[in-house]
């Protein structure tokens, strides 16, 4: 699959498989701002009034294959054998 170049001032929103974890977010993807990526979650909500809306939260752009493998590598950094 080829890899998607995304524009600058353009954002991506994709369904998020919430598994048994209400808390993850509905939605996850990503925007690029002046050359720089950043992560979007976002939650699916309703006002008071009864007005659906979605709460976005914007943070670092973390790669999920580096992330997990950071994980993995800190682990054995701590093994003392």
């Amino acid at each position: 699959m080829a890899e998607y170049e995304q524009k600058d001032m353009t954002a991506s929103l994709f369904p998020n498989d919430k598994g048994d974890n209400e808390k993850r977010p509905d939605m996850t993807g990503s925007m690029t701002m002046d050359g720089t990526k950043y992560s979007l979650s976002a939650w699916k909500n309703e006002s008071k009034a009864g007005k659906k809306y979605l709460n976005i939260q914007v943070s670092e752009w973390r790669d999920k294959q580096a992330q997990s493998n950071g994980a993995t590598q800190a682990m054995d950094d701590e093994i003392p054998f």
